[in-house]
């Protein structure tokens, strides 16, 4: 699974913060699996993914990153919205190909998530 796949499945969530983010942008499911089936094929099918599938490194970065952001805060657990900050900091991935092909106020998304982690 790559940053494509994270992204993905933050698009399924129907509520929080990251999904009000998504809804004000203009970001949909659909349209983000189309740019992700441009990018890399076949794109990702979440209902078959399992907890063995092997995660690219970049995924990895994004995952550890997302960590290393709450490790000094209460309560300690990552959140949507620290994924979606860190796969906003990984330029290089899928993910954050496919939020600049959605053509997404990626600027507008940052100060939004870091607005948001001000009232955290």
């Amino acid at each position: 699974m790559g940053t494509e796949g994270i992204l993905l499945g933050l698009l399924h969530l129907k509520t929080g913060v990251v999904n009000e983010l998504f809804t004000c942008l203009g970001i949909s499911l659909k349209a983000a699996q189309k740019e992700v089936k441009k990018i890399v094929g076949g794109g990702v099918n979440l209902t078959s993914m399992s907890l063995e599938m092997p995660i690219t490194p970049r995924a990895q970065g994004v995952l550890e990153r997302a960590r290393d952001m709450i490790s000094q805060l209460e309560p300690s657990y990552v959140r949507p919205e620290h994924l979606l900050f860190s796969l906003m900091q990984e330029k290089e991935g899928v993910a954050f190909r496919v939020l600049e092909n959605l053509r997404i106020d990626l600027k507008e998304l940052e100060n939004g998530l870091l607005e948001l982690f001000k009232t955290i």
